[in-house]
Formats: C-alpha cells, structure tokens, sequence
C-alpha cells in the first residue's frame, strides 16, 4: 500500500493538484470496481500525446460524427478525427473557440437556455434527420 499512495502523491504533484488525506478503504473499493475490458479491437491514439488524447478502438472507418462538449481551448483530438473524415461539433459555454471546427458557446446540460443546450437537441440541430427507407 506504500507504493499505491506514493504513486497517488506523485500523480497529484506532477499535476499542481494539492493532496489532503484520503480514505484508503474507499480508494480500494473503488479500484476493485475498475476492470479492463477487451473490445476485440486494437486501439489507436487519436489527439495529443498529453491532455486531449484519447485511445480508441481503430474502427474509426464506420464513424461519421464527433459531438465534443466542454472542448476548451484545445481541438487537437477533433483535428486527427478529420484525417478519418468525421466531422466535429464542439460546445463549451466558458471559451471563445475559433477553429475550423462546428462549435457553439454553449455547455452541455439537461435543459435549454441561452448559456446551455441538450444533448439531444443539439444533436437533431446538426445532423439531418434519419431517412427512412
């Protein structure tokens, strides 16, 4: 258990984050909860080398759109998913976002107003609605 909270220390100060103390029996039920899962698919990094950079499963061929919310100030992650031709829609309510990508100030939340939107009408907002055959 040593190890575990020197390597949970030194997380919190390469980041600037303060550390108090915390319940341990509460952090071991919680990693007991974490488990891998293999998707049957290689990963792939898609974004930054740092914050900003996601693993994902390199089926990427079968996806047409990216719905980003609280992007920052960062689109490096919606930047490689173009090289894939999927289009990305970003929305954050605390930054000015000038790129190439769809954004709306605007952040995510379960009702509509000025300052938020719904997940599912942002949705029906961008993408033409489904055909039916």
């Amino acid at each position: 258990m040593k190890k575990f909270n020197q390597l949970i220390k030194n997380i919190f100060i390469s980041k600037n984050l303060k550390l108090s103390r915390f319940n341990q029996d509460k952090v071991k039920s919680f990693l007991k909860k974490i488990k891998i899962i293999d998707s049957g698919h290689k990963l792939i990094r898609i974004g930054a080398n740092t914050d900003g950079g996601y693993l994902l499963p390199d089926i990427l061929d079968q996806v047409e759109y990216c719905f980003s919310p609280g992007v920052g100030n960062s689109d490096t992650f919606e930047s490689h998913l173009l090289k894939y031709n999927i289009k990305s829609f970003l929305a954050d309510g605390t930054v000015n976002f000038n790129g190439k990508h769809n954004f709306i100030k605007k952040n995510l939340n379960s009702f509509n107003d000025d300052k938020n939107i719904r997940l599912e009408d942002w949705i029906s907002e961008k993408l033409p609605p489904p055909s039916i055959n």
